[in-house]
């Protein structure tokens, strides 16, 4: 998508991120991009991480 929207919990409607991961993504190893993923899959599951 490219554009992020953020909803009233401040995760992304699209990717599912947080404002906060979004903002640091470009900085952060690829352990800590894979922890997000994994809190991502727990979202896309109704879980509020």
């Amino acid at each position: 998508m490219g554009v992020c929207a953020l909803d009233e919990h401040d995760l992304c409607i699209a990717c599912r991120r947080s404002g906060i991961e979004i903002a640091e993504w470009g900085v952060m190893t690829n352990e800590q991009r894979r922890d997000v993923i994994k809190k991502i899959e727990r979202r896309y599951q109704g879980e509020i991480c």
